[in-house]
């Protein structure tokens, strides 16, 4: 193949076997792929793109036990990493360790405040915990860097109304429905609380 004798001219770093393994994928040989990414962390045992999609790999085979222990490992090497404690808490919540998946979510948006994705995703859990008060925290901080975020104003509708919070829920769903017009559920929403 001729797209692998290219790729081999990089092969000897990290991001040349990430490229091998995203064609072996492509073509359907996971094993192959595995190996480079094996080879990769050989290369560069902290790479992070490395780790997760080695983790992602496992998990992709139904081994999540194994993408946990990846992700696991590779937070006590990557301690900074905001995507590591983020894929980790994912691993965690499909394994049922909720509590230490809040943890590593909390962890994933202390390393990187501004990244919506790990917030939203943190938030979500505090709510599904309980914790709607401080996920609605979460989610008005959101708020503020994405005012016109869906998933972000729905979530903060819903933690509103498990708070009690009915006017607060029926401002946010306003607000919902004044930008996104179209959306039949926002409105249906609306009429709820």
């Amino acid at each position: 193949n001729r797209l692998i004798e290219a790729l081999m001219v990089s092969a000897d770093m990290p991001m040349g076997q990430l490229s091998l393994a995203a064609v072996y994928l492509a073509q359907g040989k996971p094993a192959t792929a595995e190996n480079a990414y094996r080879n990769a962390l050989t290369l560069d045992p902290k790479s992070v793109g490395a780790l997760l999609n080695l983790a992602d790999l496992s998990r992709a085979q139904g081994e999540e036990v194994r993408a946990l222990a990846t992700l696991t490992e590779s937070k006590a090497l990557l301690p900074g990493s905001a995507a590591v404690r983020y894929s980790l808490g994912l691993a965690q919540i499909r394994n049922q360790q909720p509590t230490a998946a809040l943890a590593s979510l909390k962890d994933a948006v202390e390393l990187e405040p501004k990244n919506i994705r790990y917030s939203y995703t943190y938030a979500l859990m505090l709510n599904g915990q309980g914790s709607s008060l401080q996920a609605l925290e979460v989610l008005q901080v959101l708020l503020e860097q994405a005012p016109s975020n869906y998933g972000l104003l729905f979530a903060a509708i819903t933690s509103s109304s498990i708070l009690g919070h009915l006017a607060e829920a029926r401002a946010i769903a306003k607000r919902l429905i004044s930008i996104f017009p179209q959306d039949q559920s926002a409105n249906q929403l609306l009429l709820t609380l």
